[in-house]
């Protein structure tokens, strides 16, 4: 069988070939199931170009289709950003506690104090300061990495609630760390060492796919739920990102709490 196509149509050549290769399989697979029927004895010579016609057109046995996978995952690229701004977003939330240390041993926080300031309206500018400056770096981020580095973080309405969910997450497990130290000094270490922990374990330098005891330990960890909830918008909807958005927001909710009342009460000594 020959196939002539035209330079100038490259596509029609290429599905006609196709077309063509997928006939000639076809009547080979008869050829050869009946040639073989033949030797076992099953069928009569008679009968043997009827067999191969059959055998041709017979569908196959083989079937392809497309199956939903337990968990989806980010291209490399974008995960490698992603994981590596999530991770960022640690060291610039922690600046709200270690401020507050900084400006106590200044004598700085005793003058605000003095004023008719709530401890909890300055715990509270602090965090907030944080969030903003968080959500502008990650904006930031992803802006520069889908330009330089051909990023696709998804739907736009879908990331914004992530990197709001998160930011806010991991500004309140920082301030909760911080709330800890009693020195700035003291509160920089103890928030490196878990903005690296939880990037480990959460998958942020290397995926953690599958089922086993690391994927549900890094599901303890905002980094694994912000690159799951970005997994799931690559491959479905924004209404698929609703579950990494709920638990992300009850992190910061639980650890949010527990911060600030660790940090108001250091605000007062």
């Amino acid at each position: 069988m020959t196939v002539v196509g035209n330079v100038d149509a490259p596509t029609t050549t290429q599905i006609a070939s196709s077309i063509a290769e997928q006939f000639s399989l076809g009547v080979r697979r008869g050829n050869t199931a009946a040639v073989a029927a033949l030797i076992a004895g099953v069928i009569e010579p008679s009968t043997l170009e009827d067999v191969a016609r059959e055998a041709g057109t017979a569908p196959s046995a083989l079937l392809i289709g497309a199956v939903e996978a337990a968990t989806r995952q980010l291209d490399p690229s974008t995960y490698f950003v992603a994981g590596l701004s999530v991770f960022f977003l640690f060291f610039i939330a922690g600046m709200s506690v270690t401020s507050m240390l900084d400006e106590r041993r200044d004598g700085t926080l005793a003058r605000l104090l003095a004023a008719p300031i709530s401890p909890s309206s300055i715990v509270g500018g602090k965090s907030l300061t944080s969030v903003l400056i968080g959500l502008v770096a990650m904006v930031i981020l992803i802006i520069a990495s889908t330009f330089l580095m051909g990023a696709d973080w998804g739907p736009p309405v879908g990331v914004g609630v992530l990197v709001v969910a998160a930011v806010l997450a991991i500004v309140a497990i920082m301030t909760m760390v911080g709330g800890f130290a009693k020195t700035a000094e003291q509160a920089g270490n103890l928030q490196s060492i878990v903005a690296v922990t939880l990037a480990m374990l959460g998958g942020t330098f290397v995926p953690i796919s599958g089922e086993g005891f690391l994927a549900d330990l890094s599901l303890v960890t905002p980094n694994a739920w912000f690159l799951r909830g970005l997994g799931d918008l690559a491959g479905g909807t924004i209404a698929d990102v609703i579950p990494a958005f709920l638990v992300l927001m009850g992190i910061a909710v639980v650890t949010g709490v527990i911060g600030l009342t660790l940090v108001r009460k250091a605000v007062r000594i």
